[in-house]
C-alpha cells in the first residue's frame, strides 16, 4: 500500500531514499505522487516514463524542473500512467547507464561546476530508488557483468552496479570497438588488447600508435585485421583541416590498416568528395570499408576527368570499388560502385519480415531505429498520428519491450501499445500534463 511522509517538511534532496513506493513529502512546491496502490503481483515487463516537469509554481529561471519516474499500466483504464517519484530538481533527465533502465544517470545542480553526476539504482517493482554514487563528473563507457567501466573525476574506475564497490582501473584505458569481451583500447597512446572479463590487458602493439581521432571509426569484425579512419590530406599529402563553406572539393583521406597477428600496420590513402561545413571543416561523401579475411574492400572517388563538376556529384557514377591484398597491399580489383551493394548496416532492434518494407520506406530515419520500427507497426494498422507539414517528423517517444514482442509509443497525447508477435493494437489516453513535459519511455524486466 502506498506511504505518505507527513509533519515537519523535508529537503527535496531527502526525498529519493525515505520508503518505497510513493512515498514522498508534502511540500507544496513538489509536484505530487500518485495514491493509486502498487500492483501485488508486479507484470514481468514493466513500461515507465522519465519527465523533466514544471513544478506547480514555474519560474522564470526554470529551477522549479522536476525529474520524475512515471509508471504505466494499460490495464487501469483511467490512470493508465501515475507519477510513482520525484527524484528532485534539475535541469537534466535521468538517462540509462549505457543500455540498463536499472541503474541511472542523473545530472544535478552543483555550486562547483555546474552540475554534479548521480547514479540511481530503481527497483521498477516498488518503485524504491538507492544511491549508488554522487561525484563530481562520471561517464560509463563499457560493461562486462554487473562491472561498469567509468572515467570519473576522481580517474577511471570499474564500478559494481551490485554492491557500489569502486576499483581503479590502471592504467587507464580508452575504447575504441568491443566484441563481447574482447575490446581493442588505446593504452598510454598504444593500441592495445583487452579481456573484460579480466580486467587485463592481453596484449599491446608497440608498433601502432593511435590518436585521438581514431576514437569513434575503428571497423572490426574480430577477425586479424581492423581499419580505422584518419584526417584528410590534400594530394601533396597536406593535412586539410576545413574547406571553404558549402564548396566542395577532393581530399583524401587515410585508412590504416591493422595487423592484431604482427602487431603492425599498413596506411593508404583514399581519394574522395567533400565540401566545407559550418562547425565542421570537412564533410565527406559517403565511404564504405568491408574487411573480408585476407582482403579489404572500400569505395573511392573516381579521378577527375569526363564528370568532373564536382557540384553535380552523383555517388553511383563518382564512386568504384577497390579491392586490395592487405598484406601486400596490391590492388586486385576496381568494379563500379553498383556491381556491389555494401554490406547493410544491422540494425539495433530486430524488424519481423511483415513490416521490414515499411520499416526501410519510414519517413522518420533519423532518430533511431525504433521510432522506424514504430512507424512502419502504426502504419501496418492504419493507424499513423498526424505529423506537422512543416518540422520535425518523429514520434513523441518509443521503447520497446525487452523480449522484443510489444512496443510502445506516446504521441500527440496518446499511448499506442502493440504487440508485434499478435499483430494487435491498443490506444489510450496520455495524461494531459505530459504535454508540457520531455519525456522518455523505457520498459524494464521486472524480478
Amino acid at each position: 500500500m502506498i506511504q505518505r511522509i507527513t509533519g515537519a517538511a523535508l529537503p527535496l534532496s531527502l526525498l529519493l531514499f525515505a520508503t518505497p513506493a510513493t512515498a514522498q513529502q508534502e511540500d507544496p512546491d513538489t509536484l505530487p505522487v500518485s495514491a493509486l496502490p502498487l500492483a501485488d503481483a508486479p507484470p514481468a515487463v514493466a513500461f515507465v516514463a522519465y519527465l523533466r516537469e514544471r513544478g506547480p509554481a514555474p519560474r522564470k529561471d526554470w529551477s522549479d524542473m522536476q525529474i520524475t519516474l512515471w509508471e504505466i499500466d494499460p490495464n487501469r483504464k483511467k490512470e493508465a500512467a501515475v507519477r510513482r517519484r520525484v527524484l528532485g530538481r534539475s535541469h537534466w533527465n535521468v538517462t540509462p547507464l549505457l543500455d540498463s533502465p536499472d541503474v541511472l544517470r542523473w545530472q544535478v545542480p552543483s555550486n562547483e561546476r555546474g552540475y554534479a553526476v548521480k547514479l540511481l539504482r530503481v527497483d521498477y517493482a516498488t518503485f524504491t530508488v538507492k544511491e549508488l554514487l554522487h561525484i563530481k563528473q562520471a561517464h560509463a563507457f563499457g560493461r562486462c557483468g554487473s562491472q561498469t567501466f567509468l572515467n570519473t573525476s576522481e580517474g577511471q574506475c570499474l564500478f559494481d552496479l551490485k554492491t557500489g564497490a569502486r576499483t581503479e582501473r590502471t592504467p587507464p584505458i580508452r575504447l575504441l570497438r568491443q566484441l563481447d569481451n574482447d575490446w581493442l583500447v588505446v593504452v598510454d597512446g598504444q593500441l592495445a588488447r583487452f579481456d573484460a572479463s579480466k580486467n587485463e590487458i592481453v596484449r599491446r602493439y608497440d608498433k601502432i600508435a593511435v590518436g585521438k581521432r581514431e576514437r569513434a571509426y575503428v571497423h572490426w569484425d574480430g577477425g586479424r585485421f581492423a581499419v580505422t579512419y584518419g584526417g584528410f590530406v590534400d594530394a601533396a599529402g597536406k593535412r586539410v583541416h576545413s574547406l571553404d563553406f558549402g564548396k566542395p572539393g577532393i581530399v583524401y583521406r587515410e585508412l590504416r590498416i591493422w595487423n592484431l597477428q604482427k602487431g603492425d600496420e599498413r596506411k593508404l590513402r583514399v581519394r574522395m568528395q567533400a565540401r566545407g561545413g559550418s562547425g565542421i571543416g570537412v564533410i565527406p561523401t559517403a565511404m564504405h570499408t568491408e574487411l573480408n579475411g585476407p582482403m579489404l574492400r572500400y569505395t573511392e572517388r573516381v579521378p577527375l576527368g569526363e564528370h568532373d563538376d564536382l557540384a553535380a556529384f552523383e555517388w553511383h557514377r563518382d564512386t568504384q570499388w577497390v579491392t586490395i591484398e592487405i598484406a601486400t597491399g596490391k590492388e586486385m580489383l576496381r568494379e563500379p560502385s553498383d556491381a556491389h551493394q555494401p554490406t547493410p548496416t544491422v540494425a539495433k532492434v530486430d524488424v519481423p519480415e511483415y513490416l521490414r518494407e515499411g520499416f526501410e520506406q519510414s519517413p522518420i530515419g533519423a532518430w533511431g531505429a525504433e521510432q522506424d520500427l514504430a512507424y512502419a507497426f502504426l502504419d501496418h494498422k492504419g493507424a499513423v498520428p498526424k505529423f506537422p507539414r512543416t518540422g520535425v517528423t518523429k514520434l513523441g517517444a518509443v521503447c520497446r519491450s525487452p523480449d522484443g514482442e510489444q512496443l510502445l509509443v506516446m504521441h500527440d497525447g496518446q499511448f499506442y501499445l502493440g504487440n508485434l508477435k499478435t499483430q494487435t493494437l491498443q490506444q489510450f489516453a496520455a495524461p494531459a500534463s505530459w504535454g508540457q513535459a520531455i519525456v522518455e519511455l523505457h520498459a524494464v524486466s521486472v524480478h
